[in-house]
């Protein structure tokens, strides 16, 4: 471990860093509708607010007919097989974007009352002429959700014919045959991007928020370059591992069993102050000023953990890998020694992604680039499918063949071991793909 003398000296070279500046300002995501702050737990009034047409910002019903198109087309294509109930619906037998996009919804009500009464909804979306009810939940368990989707298909709610159960828990997507739809904020993130670069909305407020809105989804400042902000990320994490290792787990010496970082303001104010020396106390107001605007870069030095796991687990293995920082995460890309060279399509098709949610769960995912994709026949795409149970979800640049989520916990988890098992499975099932292109 860093000497006390030399974690202090490391640690005034990091903050000095115009690296670690700039990130700084590009990832300020807790602070967003002024007085309202914004995090996990009240994601939905945000999205409630955007969804509302009655809304504030102004902008009609722009977010509502979007979020509606997104659910029906995920039921269309993003699903497949693992869903098939959800074509049964008549949200999507009965609907369609056309009509979403052609009909007025300025009536449409958005309760965020009824959670008191069915915890796990959190949202409830219904509109009396189209007769659609969409149920929003912000964090998914299989119990409660089960209950709450019996709970609105019961008589009481028999006028609403089109009903669609919605989930932005990525956990969903474990339960396979459920009642629940994921989706993705990709949706959100397009539309706020969208709208911030158009004209029209130049000079109402709503773009401003939207902006800081963005920035909390992804992390990064809307127009700055996401690839400029990981690379910054990944540079400071391989110059700063160890200090910023020794800051997380940095113990108060005056303080048995409690690390110095779990102190907030108010246990220092009223439990602990003349207890810790100045320099932890300075150490202390590091973390502070940093913790609500640096979520990311933290949980990326965690991340890092993994690569370093994997390395050693690859050693006698007939493939490597290369990892870069991407939007909220990592991406690996291995390269099989059975394929003649670095550069053939074999070897240029599949990454591992591992991914933050907006709850600060992961997700792993197996991807396609969608150039490659589309290179693809239609039997070699069922046969990739096939040999990892997944049916696969298309995104605008992405192919997902397989996908895995851990909860909140994720730090416990060995996730090196299962990047290398899928690099595994990965390689023995290349001679079933049947590529021929090299």
């Amino acid at each position: 471990m860093t000497s006390t003398t030399n974690f202090y000296e490391s640690l005034n070279e990091l903050v000095l860093d115009s690296r670690f500046r700039n990130l700084t300002v590009t990832q300020n995501f807790e602070n967003f509708l002024n007085n309202f702050g914004i995090n996990e737990a009240e994601n939905m009034f945000t999205f409630s607010w955007l969804l509302s047409p009655k809304g504030s910002h102004g902008l009609k019903d722009i977010f509502v007919k979007e979020f509606m198109t997104n659910c029906w087309s995920n039921i269309n294509g993003f699903y497949g097989a693992n869903f098939k109930g959800f074509k049964e619906l008549k949200f999507y037998s009965t609907l369609s974007p056309v009509y979403f996009q052609h009909t007025s919804f300025t009536n449409t009500f958005i309760d965020r009352e009824i959670t008191k009464e069915v915890p796990c909804a959190d949202m409830v979306i219904t509109d009396q002429m189209s007769k659609i009810m969409i149920v929003v939940n912000n964090r998914y368990d299989q119990v409660a959700c089960t209950k709450a989707y019996t709970y609105f298909n019961s008589d009481k709610f028999n006028y609403f014919e089109n009903k669609v159960f919605v989930s932005f828990d990525g956990e969903v997507q474990s339960h396979k045959d459920g009642q629940w739809m994921y989706m993705s904020n990709e949706w959100i993130i397009n539309l706020c991007a969208t709208i911030i670069d158009c004209p029209q909305y130049n000079n109402l407020k709503i773009t401003s928020y939207l902006k800081d809105f963005y920035q909390f989804l992804t992390g990064n400042q809307f127009g700055t370059i996401e690839n400029n902000i990981a690379d910054q990320c990944g540079t400071l994490i391989s110059d700063y591992y160890e200090v910023l290792s020794v800051l997380k787990s940095y113990k108060a010496e005056k303080i048995a069993d409690k690390y110095l970082v779990d102190i907030n303001p108010r246990d220092y104010a009223t439990l602990y102050a003349g207890k810790i020396s100045e320099k932890e106390y300075g150490v202390l107001s590091l973390y502070w000023s940093y913790r609500n605007t640096f979520n990311t870069f933290f949980q990326n030095v965690e991340l890092e953990s993994v690569t370093r796991n994997m390395e050693k687990a690859v050693e006698n293995k007939g493939y490597r890998f290369d990892r870069k920082f991407i939007r909220n995460g990592f991406c690996f890309t291995p390269s099989f020694s059975k394929v003649r060279t670095d550069r053939s399509f074999m070897n240029t098709i599949f990454d591992v992604e591992i991914v933050f949610d907006m709850n600060k769960n992961l997700t792993m995912c197996l991807v396609v680039n969608k150039g490659s994709w589309d290179k693809l026949t239609t039997v070699q795409r069922e046969t990739i499918q096939k040999n990892f149970e997944y049916s696969g979800m298309i995104l605008n640049d992405r192919a997902v063949v397989w996908q895995n989520f851990y909860r909140q916990d994720w730090k416990n988890k060995d996730l090196g071991k299962d990047v290398v098992a899928l690099f595994d499975k990965v390689d023995t099932y290349f001679a079933t793909l049947g590529f021929k292109v090299a």
